[in-house]
């Protein structure tokens, strides 16, 4: 199909390393025409008392701020794929 793909490993919960990979593949890519928020963790092996005090940070940080903190940093180059409707 001759697209071009852009992967990399990135600390979700670091908003320096989201904006850094993202601003990447706009730069290497020349537009951002979707964005997957495809990261997510559990502590199914500990029993619930103990992942509040381990653990919930970085549950949420992961699970729950991983969304937020994508979105806001690419909505700007996401504005283009509005425009030119073909949002999904």
């Amino acid at each position: 199909m001759g697209r071009r793909v852009i992967s990399a490993a990135v600390d979700v919960r670091s908003r320096e390393d989201v904006d850094r990979v993202i601003n990447s593949a706009y730069a290497a890519l020349g537009r951002l025409d979707v964005l997957v928020n495809n990261a997510g963790i559990s502590l199914a092996k500990t029993p619930f008392q103990k992942q509040v005090s381990v653990g919930w940070d970085q549950i949420l940080g992961v699970n729950l701020d991983l969304y937020d903190r994508t979105n806001y940093i690419a909505q700007r180059w996401l504005r283009d794929v509005v425009r030119r409707k073909h949002l999904i």
